[in-house]
């Protein structure tokens, strides 16, 4: 008897902790919690310019808004949302398939779900504060043609989580660490891609199919997935790091068209798969030390004999992999007596790229030397 009075005690207690009251303010659809909090509830038939705000007033007591729940606004004929920093979490498909969202602000966004804004066809801005871990599966497949700025919180972005969209670039945090399966895929207009140290892994066929020219890998990551870069044909460059990546799969680099350089500052050639880069027309540029070492690697060698050369060391002008005062010899005799420099000296001579080599590039070139 005393155990079937706990367990309905127990069950009472849940319920009241479930309890909410539903209510309407200003076109927004609510539910109220008993500890003075409220959630946005399903408003399907919302419209226009939304603006979620921190607190409502209801009866005289005042809620703070912490949350959008699942479905939220889903289809609906919203064209902006710009959400309070009290609300850090939204649920999966809050503002999927609002055909006519252009804008969004989340001001402290700590939990997106699954979809949030897939099939928002004609999104322009995102904008995402707060403490952001994760970039969901699935959260902008199939949107519009926008811009997005993450928060230096997020570390994973999901499988799938921009596939199709319109996306055109992307400056991805430091802050994140793995890139999930087919998260770019298909994103036909995306072209610029920034990554920056602190990502260790790009999962299979994460930019398949997406229109990136460059390739800049960042030093510390670890792996790149089978397909990852499968069909980019209009990747022109690609710069792997100093650090090895460990794992490179098969079909990186499928379809590379485009490509027309290729560095690798590795003193050691990093393991790839041995086609790789078969068939490839670029040039390959590796440390002079280990030019002989990549003609004779595994998926390196494909490279032309003649088109593995050293990687230019900016300020080297006499091609000893060092800057020292024989360079700055080298660029005053140009400057004062016209001494020639051949097209690859010069560029490395114009040190403040402004296409002239004076006496500023001079005074870099020394600073270089002490180290200032």
């Amino acid at each position: 008897m005393k155990k079937t009075i706990v367990l309905l005690a127990m069950l009472l207690g849940t319920i009241s902790a479930w309890a909410y009251t539903q209510v309407t303010i200003d076109n927004i659809n609510y539910y109220l919690r008993d500890d003075n909090t409220a959630g946005v509830q399903m408003t399907p038939e919302a419209s226009g310019d939304v603006v979620l705000p921190s607190t409502i007033t209801y009866n005289g007591k005042t809620y703070t808004v912490d949350e959008i729940a699942q479905d939220a606004f889903k289809g609906s004929s919203i064209t902006s949302v710009d959400a309070a920093a009290t609300i850090t979490e939204v649920g999966a498909n809050a503002f999927s398939s609002c055909y006519n969202l252009k804008s969004v602000k989340l001001h402290g966004v700590k939990t997106l779900g699954k979809s949030t804004f897939s099939n928002d066809y004609n999104l322009e801005e995102v904008v995402l504060e707060g403490e952001l871990a994760a970039i969901p599966n699935f959260a902008f497949e199939n949107a519009g043609n926008f811009t997005i700025t993450m928060p230096a919180t997020v570390k994973s972005i999901g499988e799938c989580a921009f596939r199709h969209s319109g996306l055109k670039a992307v400056d991805i945090p430091g802050s994140v660490e793995t890139i999930g399966a087919s998260a770019f895929m298909w994103c036909t207009d995306l072209e610029d891609v920034k990554f920056h140290e602190g990502l260790k892994s790009i999962g299979d066929q994460a930019f398949q199919y997406s229109y990136v020219s460059e390739l800049v890998f960042p030093e510390g990551l670890q792996t790149i997935g089978k397909n990852a870069f499968g069909d980019c044909t209009s990747i022109r460059k690609i710069v792997f790091p100093t650090t090895t990546i460990t794992n490179m799969a098969d079909g990186l680099f499928t379809g590379r068209w485009s490509l027309s350089t290729v560095e690798c500052a590795a003193t050691v050639p990093p393991t790839i798969p041995a086609g790789t880069f078969e068939g490839s027309n670029g040039t390959l540029y590796v440390p002079r030390a280990s030019i002989e070492a990549y003609r004779a690697a595994t998926g390196w060698s494909y490279f032309d004999q003649k088109t593995i050369t050293a990687i230019p060391v900016k300020g080297d002008l006499n091609d000893d992999d060092a800057v020292d005062i024989a360079d700055v010899n080298l660029i005053i005799d140009h400057i004062l007596t016209g001494y020639t420099l051949n097209y690859a000296h010069r560029l490395r001579a114009d040190l403040n790229g402004d296409n002239s080599i004076d006496i500023a590039d001079v005074n870099i070139l020394i600073n270089m030397i002490l180290g200032i």
